[in-house]
C-alpha cells in the first residue's frame, strides 16, 4: 500500500497524492547466511515439543529444560510444545537468537496443555535508484535511447508509454521523432526519482525530440 484516505462524513470525499519513485524497492534477506536460533523449552515435568530441524519438524520429549539449536535462513521461525501431565505449573517455550537474547515467547498453564510460537523477522527493504523515460504522442511515433552504452530502439502509437530503468548512471540520450502525419504534439521527458531532468515537445509534422541528461 502506498496511501490510503477515509472519510466519515455522508456523501464526503476522500482526495490524496501520492508521488510513485521511479526507482524500485527489493526485498533482502536478514542474513548473508544461515542465522542461529536457541529453542528453549521450560517445564517442571514431561513435555514433548515439535521443533524445526534441516530435516523438517521433528518431535522431542523432556522434562524440566532443554533447548535446542536451529541454523535457518527462513524469515518465520515456529515451534509448539505441550504437558504431558495434569499439573497447573507453566510451560514456557521460547526463540532465542545465538546470544540468548529473547526473541519470542509463549506460555500455557493448562492441565496437558499445548503451546506455540513463532518469531518473524522483518526483511530489509532496499531502495534501487532508477530512471523513467517517458513518451506520449497521439500518433505513431518511433525513436530509440542510450543507457548505460546499451542502445535500444523503442516506437509507439495512441498511449503514453512509459520505460523503466534500473542501475543507471552517467549519460543518457533519447531521441523521438513523429512518424505520422498528423499535427499531435509529441511530448518526451527523463526523469529520476522523482524529478525530470530533462523534457521536450514538437507538434510540427515527422517533428524530432532529442534529450540528454546526467543521471
Amino acid at each position: 500500500m502506498l496511501v490510503e484516505g477515509n472519510t466519515a462524513v455522508p456523501g464526503g470525499m476522500v482526495m490524496f497524492t501520492c508521488n510513485i519513485s521511479t526507482g524500485r524497492y527489493e526485498l533482502r534477506a536478514h542474513t548473508d547466511g544461515p542465522k542461529e536460533y536457541l529453542l528453549n523449552v521450560w517445564y517442571d515435568g514431561p513435555w514433548e515439543a515439535e521443533i524445526p530441524s534441516d530435516e523438517g519438524i521433528r518431535l522431542v520429549n523432556g522434562t524440566n529444560w532443554k533447548f535446542y539449536s536451529y541454523n535457518s535462513s527462513d524469515l518465520t521461525v515456529h515451534m509448539g510444545a505441550r504437558k504431558l501431565d495434569a499439573s497447573n505449573n507453566s510451560l514456557i517455550i521460547g526463540i532465542h537468537d545465538a546470544h540468548f537474547r529473547e526473541l519470542a515467547v509463549n506460555s500455557i498453564s493448562e492441565p496437558n496443555g499445548a503451546v506455540s510460537v513463532s518469531y518473524v523477522v522483518e526483511p530489509a527493504l532496499i531502495f534501487k535508484s532508477g530512471v523513467k523515460i517517458s513518451v506520449s504522442s497521439e500518433e505513431r511515433w518511433k525513436g530509440w535511447y542510450v543507457v548505460n552504452e546499451t542502445y535500444t530502439s523503442i516506437e509507439g502509437y495512441g498511449d503514453d508509454e512509459t520505460y523503466y530503468l534500473g542501475d543507471v548512471s552517467g549519460l543518457v540520450r533519447l531521441s523521438v521523432y513523429k512518424s505520422g502525419n498528423d499535427n499531435e504534439t509529441l511530448s518526451v521527458s527523463i526523469e529520476k526519482d522523482g524529478t525530470i531532468l530533462n523534457s521536450g515537445e514538437t507538434s510540427e509534422e515527422n517533428g524530432k525530440v532529442t534529450l540528454r541528461a546526467n543521471v
